[in-house]
């Protein structure tokens, strides 16, 4: 968590700089052989922070802006005018970002017919070995968990409405690591074999499957309940100290997934 109080360009010097430290300082974090992903959405598609991350074979994937000007196979044209296919991934690659800037970046186009509006992806042009369209479409979907997570924060822990007087960044720093920390320990605790318990109890299942299954609780939700649930808040508790103490003897509490894509990342090139 980064935090600051307004105005903070008395001790950064722009909003590019600040996302430079941003961007390094996660990457650092990362144990060696990881390579990170950065997935951003339209306010993050800007052809300077483009520019400095393709100069530092950073692996990017951001939504760009339909209105931009663009150049592709020589035409001139906005973003928006890339044609697609509903519902197949498209892949146009050296393209040409930004009038002035004109950063070099591969381009996929997917249209959900279900969607408002197409999906502008850029990519490094180094990406295509690795990532087929299909690839990009897929790593951007996993992008909207983190909106979910921001609508958790705001209306289940109590983010909504927060208001701080004296020393904002410091005490909202502090305050959103221990949000933090609760939100994952009450995930972790919904996705436990008692969380899968209380939601067999608990959950009245849809009718009709709503983009693609009949739940209605989030792993969330389904732990918070079992915490006030009679029939469930001892064993909740149970739960939750077991996880505790893994984390005290520096264990994991909960194995990840298999990794999504068919294989690693390879390093990205170096100039």
């Amino acid at each position: 968590m980064y935090t600051f109080a307004y105005p903070w360009h008395e001790v950064v010097p722009s909003q590019n700089r600040l996302e430079d430290i941003f961007l390094g300082d996660v990457s650092a974090s990362l144990p060696r052989g990881i390579v990170p992903v950065f997935v951003g959405d339209r306010g993050y598609t800007r052809a300077r922070l483009l520019e400095r991350c393709l100069h530092d074979g950073t692996w990017l994937l951001l939504r760009g802006r339909a209105g931009t000007v663009v150049e592709s196979q020589g035409r001139r044209l906005k973003l928006g005018e890339l044609p697609g296919r509903p519902g197949t991934a498209v892949r146009y690659p050296d393209v040409l970002y930004h009038a002035h800037r004109r950063v070099p970046v591969d381009v996929v186009v997917y249209h959900d017919p279900t969607f408002a509006a197409p999906w502008y992806l850029l990519v490094p042009c180094w990406t295509r070995p690795a990532w087929t369209p299909t690839d990009v479409v897929r790593t951007y979907r996993q992008r909207m968990q983190i909106e979910q997570s921001f609508r958790d924060f705001k209306t289940h822990l109590g983010v909504r409405g927060l208001q701080l007087k004296v020393r904002v960044a410091e005490r909202l720093g502090r305050l959103l690591l221990a949000f933090c920390l609760a939100y994952a320990l009450l995930v972790l605790l919904g996705a436990t074999p008692a969380g899968h318990r209380a939601r067999r109890d608990l959950e009245v299942l849809r009718r009709t499957p709503r983009h693609g299954t009949r739940r209605t609780l989030s792993v969330l939700t389904v732990a918070m309940i079992m915490l006030s649930h009679p029939r469930h808040a001892r064993r909740a508790l149970q739960a939750v100290a077991r996880l505790l103490v893994r984390w005290a003897r520096m264990r994991s509490a909960y194995r990840l997934p298999p990794f999504s894509f068919r294989r690693a990342l390879p390093p990205p090139p170096r100039k």
